[in-house]
C-alpha cells in the first residue's frame, strides 16, 4: 500500500503518482471553487483521463474507493492520507 499525505498548498493543484493494480497514474486534486469541493482526476501514462470523481472521504473501518475499475485510491480523513493499492 503507497499512502500519500494530501498537503493542498491553495495555489496549485496537489500531484502525485499512485501505483494502482501495477500501473502508474498522476493523480491530481483540483479544487472546484463553485461547488466548493475537491475533485481527483487520474490519468495514465499517455496522459489520457482514466478516473475524474469527487472527493469524499473514507471513515474509519471503510472504505469509498475513488478509482473504480482502475485499483483502488482511498482518501482517509482520520489521517489525511491517500492510500492507493
Amino acid at each position: 500500500m503507497q499512502i500519500t499525505p494530501f498537503a493542498p498548498n491553495g495555489t496549485t493543484p496537489f500531484e502525485f503518482q499512485a501505483s494502482l493494480a501495477g500501473n502508474n497514474y498522476f493523480v491530481k486534486v483540483l479544487y472546484n471553487n463553485y461547488a466548493n469541493r475537491y475533485y481527483v482526476q487520474g490519468t495514465d501514462t499517455q496522459n489520457n483521463v482514466a478516473f475524474f470523481t469527487p472527493m469524499v472521504a473514507s471513515p474509519v473501518g471503510f472504505d469509498i474507493n475513488l478509482s473504480i475499475g482502475f485499483g483502488s485510491l482511498i482518501y482517509r480523513l482520520s489521517t489525511n492520507n491517500f492510500e492507493a493499492t
